[in-house]
């Protein structure tokens, strides 16, 4: 229903609100109402709103990330020329003919492009998560396997954007040795570490 053609007007955003079973995945904001309620109120509090006249002048678009509801607000019109990175890349668990590109001792057990979104928000890099991707050597269809995290590294004239990481191998590297150190991994191997949890029963006396 846009009559108008402007480059800004252009575009959409896809969120996920509720899991496979209908629960929201956000504390307070449940549903499509609720949501485009909230992105009104916070977008004029923006940092590229305060930065308009400067905003006005790029020709490459929106290019600021927000993640003020833990869900990615992108722009991905331009993320098929971006680095592209699939979990089975850093995972310790597939081989090197299944996937993986990187050393097995700096690789991570089973990642997931969460994860790996995760680490590359922390950068501040442009990124776009598709968790519905799906690597053609993966063989199992497990969902965790599933997506993959397309990264911008450079701008258009191939400067890179981070100052220290400028290329895919490295991406690969910092993401593998940081998805360790995430808070969701820590609890996870707390919660693994439970008393009760370590599989050893005792012993029940027999009979005499």
């Amino acid at each position: 229903r846009e009559l108008d053609r402007e480059r800004w007007q252009l575009g959409r955003v896809k969120v996920q609100l509720v899991d496979d079973k209908g629960n929201p995945l956000h504390a307070t904001i449940h549903n499509k109402d609720q949501l485009m309620q909230y992105v009104a109120t916070m977008i004029p509090k923006l940092k590229s709103r305060s930065v308009k006249a400067v905003v006005s002048t790029q020709s490459t678009g929106h290019y600021y990330i927000t993640n003020n509801l833990s869900m990615d607000v992108l722009d991905g019109s331009d993320s098929k020329k971006w680095n592209c990175i699939y979990p089975a890349y850093i995972n310790s668990n597939r081989s090197l003919k299944r996937g993986r590109r990187i050393a097995k001792a700096t690789a991570v057990e089973n990642p997931t492009c969460q994860e790996i979104g995760d680490v590359v928000k922390s950068l501040g890099l442009r990124h776009e998560v598709q968790p519905r991707k799906h690597y053609t050597r993966e063989l199992d269809r497990e969902r965790w396997q599933l997506g993959r995290v397309k990264v911008q590294l450079v701008d258009d004239k191939g400067n890179p954007l981070h100052a220290t990481i400028h290329n895919k191998d490295q991406l690969m590297q910092y993401v593998a040795t940081m998805i360790p150190k995430l808070k969701s991994r820590s609890v996870k191997a707390s919660d693994q570490q439970q008393p009760g949890s370590s599989g050893k029963t005792k012993k029940k006396k027999g009979k005499k």
